[in-house]
């Protein structure tokens, strides 16, 4: 009896599982692949409309902000027009505070601007202040006497016209600068207005849905307006609080807020004020739709699986058994039993699987009688194959040679590159390039040749093989257009390739490279300028390919470019050398007229007070760190020094020495606090001399001015002297200026 070979198949690897299985997933794939695109499309369409709404509430809002503050801007300047009240100003900036005309001129200011405060509506409270800060008239008794000197708002009017919110008072501050006819600022008006206004446009919902809000955050971070989950004043952080203060732009971005709440965000920066509105809604409120489209989507696709299913079992179950009884009969062939047919009644696709199962159990018969001719027909075939693929195998190791010499070039080109750009001298760049041509491209010479100055020989810079480098110790050298391969091609700027050096013309034997059968040589320009070339040269004939003139050529270039920014790197240190050494000669020379000019040498501290010096300190530790510039520590003396040089940029331009009594051990906190010390007052002392020589300079501008401002008052000539002269010599504290007449030469006359 024939041994039985059916195998138990299990339940879900069977055809009606499979078939099922095919259907569920036919359905499902796409339902997924649509979902996932839509939930995606929804979401960015979401986002960008969100982003859009977001970003035209703020441009709304900061439409209507800017209009109030020009408003309340244009109604402080209506509050000031008029020749009376104009005079009233000025009488109160200009007359001492308690004389009457300043009383008379603050009792008319009160009246005039309380009725304004009743007209406007917004404002609260008007005040004066001279160019120093001080309040000379408030309508608000409280603010008489103060002075804002260092407030923000008196900082911005000096200017021109400047608004500021502060969150401090909860208004709005409007200042402007009051001038005299020579448009010198003697004063300031300023207005406060409440910011109920400005919480109102801001607290509008419109177009933000239901967690959407708009605030408004200074420089300092802090909350400008109200919020219903902080107050006025209070400082926030989030991401995009930041990220809009640092970049004082206009933008948008997804983040968490300053409850730790995800949000959409659209910030925009109010020059006017110097804050930045930011508009937001949570991000789960925006991500509703979403939600719904993917329940929606979901649903769909669960009810396409549950319908496939159905449709799956009624449709494998009429193919399932007929290939079930297929295979059972196909199983007792394989067992043997030849003589076997399937049965082929039915008309579809299985019947005929059947019917052509019948005709291969046939063929197989005829098959077995034929299989050792056919045998020896494949073995014959596939001997044939053999060497095909023999062939091709050579042709692939051929074309894998060449790609790796490629890959090889490309790599010398790429570290020539970085060396480039991370090394400027050229004594170390150029030897770096020869190796790197010698090693990438296998051949055994390569050189670099550099012009000379005259552009009368090309001179060789730079070699790797050991007959480059005795040529390099004789400074070897070859005339430029003489017969030889670099002449020629630092005459002409074209290269030249030679693949057998027995027939060429140009080629010169050279006892240093005897090996030499092919070279090449390429040209170094920078624009239309030849500036050198680079020389290689192999033991093999026809050694270059089209792809090593390429790939050198680009390495030509490369090289040029570094040559020309080696040449500018070094003239540019070379310069800034020059700079910083006529800097510190100045700086030395200046602080030597200053200590001249002030008649002091320094200045000694002591238990018993301080006194100005008259001589130069000659202690041992003051004359080291002077001479030294760095901090000298002396110890186990009569009396122990610490000296430190003070040093501005440098240039040591004194020395703060410390004496100690007898014994005392300098502690290395006493010396960090030295050093500190000399760093503070070298840049103290430059600031006060720099700002003693400005203030010179701005009193003899200002003398200038005055002089030329009464010159200019008369149009009387002689007049115009009088003046001057007087002017000048008040300035100048003369006893005697004379005006000389300048002498006129007489040309002697000829006699014709």
């Amino acid at each position: 009896m024939p041994a039985q070979n059916n195998q138990n198949i299990s339940r879900f690897s069977s055809i009606r599982a499979r078939l099922i299985l095919s259907f569920v997933l036919i359905v499902f794939i796409p339902m997924a692949i649509v979902s996932t695109v839509l939930a995606i499309t929804a979401t960015q369409n979401v986002q960008a409309q969100l982003t859009t709404q977001l970003q035209t509430v703020a441009n709304y809002k900061r439409t209507a902000i800017n209009e109030l503050l020009s408003g309340l801007q244009t109604q402080l300047e209506t509050s000031i027009l008029g020749e009376a009240i104009d005079q009233n100003i000025n009488t109160l900036l200009q007359a001492p505070q308690d004389s009457i005309e300043s009383q008379t001129a603050s009792l008319y200011l009160q009246n005039h601007f309380k009725k304004f405060i009743e007209r406007s509506g917004e404002f609260q409270t008007f005040f004066v202040m001279n160019a120093e800060g001080q309040v000379l008239f408030s309508t608000d008794a409280a603010e008489g006497g103060k002075n804002y000197k260092n407030e923000v708002f008196f900082q911005g009017s000096l200017f021109g016209p400047f608004t500021h919110l502060s969150s401090f008072t909860q208004t709005i501050i409007v200042s402007l600068p009051i001038q005299d006819e020579n448009n010198q600022t003697t004063g300031f008006v300023a207005g406060k207005a409440s910011t109920a206004a400005l919480n109102k446009i801001m607290q509008n919902t419109d177009g933000l849905g239901q967690t959407g809000k708009t605030y408004l955050v200074s420089l300092g971070r802090v909350l400008l307006t109200t919020l219903p989950d902080a107050q006025i004043g209070d400082s926030l952080i989030s991401q995009g609080i930041v990220t809009a203060l640092e970049s004082q732009s206009s933008g948008s971005d997804s983040y968490e807020d300053f409850r730790g709440t995800a949000v959409f965000g659209v910030y925009t920066w109010i020059p006017a004020i110097r804050v930045i509105l930011i508009a937001e809604q949570e991000q789960a409120e925006a991500s509703e739709p979403i939600y719904f489209l993917l329940a929606i989507n979901i649903g769909i696709t669960l009810a396409a699986i549950f319908i496939a299913i159905i449709a799956s079992l009624r449709v494998t179950r009429s193919i399932a058994t007929p290939i079930d009884n297929l295979a059972e009969v196909a199983t007792r062939i394989a067992d043997g039993q030849l003589d076997l047919e399937a049965n082929a009644g039915r008309s579809d696709e299985i019947g005929m699987l059947a019917f052509a199962f019948n005709n291969m159990t046939n063929q197989l018969r005829q098959t077995l009688e034929s299989l050792e001719l056919r045998v020896q027909e494949r073995t014959t075939d596939l001997e044939q194959r053999t060497k095909d693929l023999e062939s091709r195998s050579g042709e692939l190791a051929e074309a894998n040679t060449q790609v790796r010499r490629r890959i090889l070039q490309l790599e010398a080109i790429s570290r020539v590159a970085r060396s480039i750009t991370s090394i400027q001298n050229l004594q170390e760049l150029l030897p770096l390039i020869t190796r790197v041509i010698s090693e990438q491209f296998g051949f055994y010479h390569a050189g670099v040749f550099l012009t000379d100055a005259t552009n009368e020989y090309a001179v060789l810079s730079a070699a790797n093989s050991e007959g480059g480098q005795r040529m390099l110790s004789r400074n070897h050298r070859l005339k430029i257009g003489q017969n030889s391969i670099v002449g020629y091609v630092t005459a002409t700027g074209k290269p030249h390739i030679v693949l057998d050096t027995e027939k060429d013309n140009l080629f010169s034997k050279n006892p240093d490279l005897p090996e030499t059968r092919a070279e090449m040589a390429l040209p170094l320009r920078i624009g239309d300028k030849i500036i050198g070339a680079i020389d290689v040269q192999s033991t093999d004939p026809g050694a270059f390919s089209e792809q090593d003139a390429e790939a050198l050529s680009t390495l030509a270039d490369q090289v040029s470019i570094a040559i020309r920014n080696s040449q500018l790197f070094e003239s540019t240190q070379q310069s800034l050398a020059e700079i910083n050494t006529i800097y510190r000669q100045s700086l030395k020379e200046t602080w030597a007229k200053t200590v001249s000019e002030q008649g002091n040498s320094g200045y000694q501290f002591g238990v018993f007070g301080n006194r100005p010096l008259r001589e130069e300190l000659k202690t041992e530790g003051a004359k080291q760190a002077i001479a030294k510039g760095e901090l000298i520590i002396l110890q186990g003396n009569s009396e122990p020094e610490l000296a430190a040089p003070i040093k501005l940029r440098g240039q040591t331009i004194g020395v703060i020495n410390v004496r100690a009594p007898e014994g005392h051990i300098w502690k290395q906190n006493e010396i960090n606090v030295l050093q500190a010390i000399a760093e503070r007052v070298a840049v103290s002392a430059e600031n006060a001399r720099l700002f003693e020589e400005t203030t010179r300079r701005a009193e003899r501008e200002r003398a200038v001015s005055t002089i030329t401002t009464k010159i200019r008052s008369t149009n009387d000539p002689e007049e115009m002297l009088a003046i001057a002269i007087s002017e000048i010599k008040n300035a100048l504290n003369a006893r005697e200026i004379r005006v000389k007449e300048p002498e006129t030469q007489t040309e002697p006359s000829t006699n014709s």
